[in-house]
């Protein structure tokens, strides 16, 4: 909880407000945190691994979080000069981790007869 005051002047429409900080917890689940994204979805892979088994494994996800975060950085030094913040890389990453984890992906991408595909549709 923060305490407002405010200060008005003689002028019109001019005020100023002091705002107290606010606690750890309440600086840490702000949207001004740039690593709570990234944390969240951190811990939503580890427990739908542990869960479910959701990745066929780790190596496949930290290639394409590295591959995400070397094309963040490479494409922010060539567009600003400047290397961005890499937490969209990472859950785009992720994402692209989860996305392929499927060992049937090469099943589904090369042709194959229909009696095999719907052996992986069943």
């Amino acid at each position: 909880m923060s305490t407002d005051v405010v200060s008005r002047s003689a002028g019109p429409a001019t005020e100023s407000r002091v705002v107290q900080p606010q606690s750890m917890l309440g600086r840490f689940f702000s949207l001004q945190n740039r690593y709570l994204a990234p944390l969240f979805i951190t811990t939503i892979l580890l427990v739908g691994q542990i869960s479910f088994g959701l990745l066929e494994s780790f190596s496949h996800t930290i290639l394409a979080i590295a591959t995400a975060m070397f094309c963040e950085i490479v494409l922010g030094r060539l567009f600003f000069g400047k290397v961005p913040h890499l937490a969209s890389a990472y859950i785009s990453g992720i994402s692209v981790g989860i996305l392929i984890r499927s060992p049937q992906i090469a099943t589904l991408a090369t042709p194959r007869t229909p009696s095999k595909r719907s052996l992986i549709f069943q």
